[in-house]
């Protein structure tokens, strides 16, 4: 099968044109994509995971979230979440983080 390619630029230089352009449009899809807030992502996704609970904010629901966002930046490294049963502690770190 020699002569035959798959990848009309399966040369060296257009492979890494390609992956050049691929990382560019990566990097731009990032940068413009809006900030959403793991708080604010639980709000909007609340009622696809508890379609028959509505959502009830709470001071407690966005302390969870905001030391949970601390650990995904690597500020906090141990995180002990005590508050009563069904304050959505478990549903939060489970499910939306």
């Amino acid at each position: 099968m020699s002569g035959i390619s798959v990848w009309p630029e399966a040369s060296e230089d257009g492979l890494g044109r390609a992956w050049e352009d691929a990382e560019r449009m990566t990097r731009v899809t990032v940068i413009d994509a809006p900030v959403l807030t793991l708080s604010e992502y639980v709000r909007q996704a609340w009622h696809v995971v508890e379609p028959a609970t509505p959502f009830v904010p709470g001071w407690h629901l966005d302390a969870i979230c905001e030391h949970l966002e601390a650990v995904s930046r690597g500020e906090i490294r141990n995180l002990l979440i005590n508050i009563p049963p069904r304050h959505a502690k478990s549903l939060i770190v489970s499910v939306f983080w």
